[in-house]
């Protein structure tokens, strides 16, 4: 689903792009793929994610930072990805106006987040987290439940969705979003 809504706008020539949480660094590289050339940026909070995402992947940037307090200039992007990172912050609507403030006029980001008003989620969540993702249990911390509370969110942040998509039975929700 992400690498749809990235092809239709990966231009040929250098592009700046920025992750937000990449932890491991595996949708990062996906993302660099599909952008062609430019420098890619992907950050995490986790210093273990992103010290092995460095090691993996040399030819992209790692950086430890906060999605609330982006360390970049304004207008600095021109593509932000932020992908099921919106649910683990206690702010989320502070880590979307930092995507908006880096966002260089006019360019657009792609934010995910699960759907937490899905059935087939929940069940799925709770055979996670009563199993093998224990760790997981209070992961959530953000309870965006539904398309209305994240475009609320998009739009008080000064964003426009340009786009939107679902996947995996309807568990993830995708929104494209364009500076104005």
């Amino acid at each position: 689903m992400i690498k749809s809504l990235l092809k239709e706008d990966a231009a040929k020539n250098e592009v700046m792009t920025l992750d937000i949480g990449c932890n491991g660094g595996t949708f990062t590289n996906i993302i660099k793929q599909s952008v062609d050339d430019g420098l890619m940026i992907g950050i995490d909070i986790g210093e273990q994610g992103v010290m092995y995402a460095a090691k993996k992947y040399p030819d992209i940037m790692f950086l430890i930072a906060d999605a609330c307090h982006l360390p970049f200039r304004e207008n600095s992007f021109d593509l932000i990805t932020c992908l099921e990172v919106l649910e683990h912050l206690t702010d989320p609507l502070k880590c979307l106006m930092e995507i908006n403030r880096c966002l260089k006029p006019k360019r657009e980001a792609i934010i995910l987040v699960p759907r937490l008003d899905s059935l087939l989620f929940k069940i799925v969540w709770y055979v996670w987290i009563n199993t093998g993702g224990r760790d997981w249990k209070e992961a959530h911390t953000t309870v965006i439940r539904n398309k209305k509370n994240l475009k609320l969110l998009v739009e008080r942040a000064g964003l426009k969705i340009i786009r939107e998509k679902s996947s995996h039975l309807g568990m993830l929700m995708a929104f494209k979003v364009k500076k104005p």
